[in-house]
């Protein structure tokens, strides 16, 4: 299975030929919030509209902090929401979250630690039986290299990481958010990826399959 992730597109993707590429041979299409820059469902349409003519995938997402509600409501009303929710797909469980922990700037979907630790064990009850899980969030884990910005201060959700660390069957994280913070990490036994910019042409894309021996192997690329 092929998984291509954009995030923090902020209504400007910037399509390269290697995403283009990516798009093409996705099984599934990830959009990890930020996808409008305080925009409307209409600014949402039009990157979904343009995101098709390059991929037939299924797609799923979360919104992100600069996501305003109605675009929140939109990705609801058209079935590729998976904030707060997990699937399975082949045996592997797919969780998410979306928005941000708390920020200065008083964006549109921020949450409390609180809520994020709800939304975080509502993801669950859909992968209950799986022994691998990929988690995408909008926001990074605090205390990584995936959540520091530029003064070198760490903004990310401590309760996400207390989650990652008590939870081992999650694999790998994928996140953005921190825009100056793409690149990788480990957080215990699991890999933390910040996907950077769909604006400025960056994403990831995984490739995840079982071996001889029934595990999962999951493969990642950064661009």
């Amino acid at each position: 299975m092929k998984i291509t992730v954009l995030g923090d597109i902020h209504g400007k993707l910037k399509l390269t030929s290697e995403m283009e590429t990516a798009l093409g041979e996705a099984d599934m299409l990830f959009l990890n919030g930020d996808l409008t820059d305080f925009g409307t469902p209409d600014h949402l349409h039009s990157l979904l509209d343009d995101l098709k003519k390059y991929t037939s995938a299924e797609i799923k997402a979360v919104p992100g902090n600069c996501d305003t509600e109605d675009v929140f409501l939109e990705l609801e009303r058209v079935g590729i929401n998976l904030h707060r929710a997990g699937k399975v797909i082949g045996g592997l469980g797919i969780i998410a979250v979306g928005g941000s922990n708390i920020t200065p700037f008083g964006t549109p979907l921020e949450f409390s630690e609180d809520d994020i630790g709800q939304f975080l064990k509502d993801t669950l009850a859909g992968v209950k039986d799986c022994d691998s899980i990929i988690l995408f969030s909008h926001f990074p884990p605090k205390d990584t290299s995936a959540d520091i910005i530029g003064s070198g201060a760490h903004v990310g959700s401590q309760t996400l990481r207390e989650f990652i660390l008590t939870n081992p069957k999650i694999k790998l994280v994928v996140c953005g958010h921190i825009h100056e913070a793409k690149g990788s990490d480990t957080l215990g036994v699991t890999q933390i990826v910040n996907h950077g910019m769909a604006a400025e042409g960056h994403f990831v894309t995984i490739d995840a399959n079982r071996d001889d021996s029934g595990q999962w192997r999951i493969n990642l690329q950064e661009y």
